[in-house]
């Protein structure tokens, strides 16, 4: 500074520049009010909203974890009233927003204490697709194995929110689950992932109408075992979604970067292991956090294909 001096008053501040004296004391903003979340959440992805602040020309968004003042994991510069977190590990938050003025100085702290509770993360749901209308008195359902996830939660149910509940199956391994006599309707199904020490936020329900088998099927089963359409939650302000599939885990080289305008993507089943992962992309073009790989396998080999080994040795003998 150049050497002069300013009394503050209580609540004012002022912008101090090398060489230049100190500028006129201005009021402080006041602090923002957080409106969204609630304190606690089970979303992964988690936005941040509050109220706007008069004469803020930006905001600043600060989360540490509870029981540390110092290690702040996200400290972003918002130029309206929300912000996305990315992925934050299970933990208990304290979340702070200053409202920026023109010159540049930071107002009075809008505190939050917020409890993320998200992991492990649910699969992506493959079939039936939201909607779908199955002909059938049996059906399979398929879904995604989120990495290092080796049970599940299955749950059918008659309403989304699945109050008349009419099978769990608590404690499933595999990435697929058929049930049979099923009568038709309309029902819900979700997949919830677990782990030895805690079961994840349930799945999001997917819809479907089971309708008595038609003598000439309108969809044939051998289009299910060649073609994937994978769904995934709307996320709130976006205006589309990357693709990334990849032959590993680490998404190093990946085969497949597509954008798309739903919440949905089409491809032919794989024939070895490959991994998928989507992301938002909002009107400014920014790309939100990429949700966890997915496990995405090759459909299972025909029972024709498994027994012409041992029908080529019997002709051999």
């Amino acid at each position: 500074a150049s050497g002069q001096a300013r009394r503050l008053s209580k609540g004012h501040g002022t912008l101090v520049e090398i060489g230049k004296p100190p500028a006129a004391p201005v009021e402080l903003l006041p602090a923002p009010t957080i409106t969204r979340p609630g304190q606690y959440t089970r979303d992964h992805s988690v936005t941040f909203t509050w109220t706007e602040v008069a004469g803020a020309s930006s905001y600043r968004v600060k989360i540490r974890p509870a029981d540390d003042r110092t290690a702040f994991l996200v400290d972003e510069i918002a130029n309206g009233t929300r912000l996305v977190a990315p992925n934050l590990p299970d933990n208990e938050y304290v979340v702070l927003v200053r409202a920026v003025g023109d010159l540049g100085l930071e107002g009075f702290d809008g505190r939050y204490s917020l409890e993320i509770d998200a992991q492990p993360q649910p699969p992506v749901t493959i079939s039936p697709r939201m909607d779908e209308i199955v002909y059938a008195d049996s059906i399979a359902f398929e879904w995604s194995r989120p990495q290092d996830i080796d049970r599940f939660v299955f749950e059918l149910s008659r309403d989304p929110e699945f109050v008349d509940v009419v099978l769990a199956a608590p404690d499933l391994a595999d990435t697929t689950f058929s049930l049979e006599n099923i009568e038709p309707g309309r029902y819900f199904w979700r997949v919830t992932s677990k782990t030895d020490i805690e079961t994840g936020p349930p799945g999001t329900p997917r819809g479907f109408e089971l309708r008595s088998p038609l003598a000439t099927p309108a969809v044939s089963s051998s289009v299910d075992k060649k073609i994937l359409i994978l769904h995934w939650d709307s996320v709130e302000f976006a205006t589309g979604y990357r693709v990334q599939m990849a032959d590993s885990a680490d998404f190093e080289s990946p085969t497949v970067d597509e954008a798309v305008d739903s919440p949905q993507w089409q491809t032919r089943r794989p024939r070895q292991t490959r991994y998928f992962r989507v992301r938002a992309i909002g009107p400014d073009g920014f790309e939100g956090a990429w949700s966890a790989p997915q496990e995405l396998s090759p459909a299972p080999m025909s029972r024709f294909f498994m027994l012409l080994p041992i029908g080529l040795y019997l002709l051999a003998l």
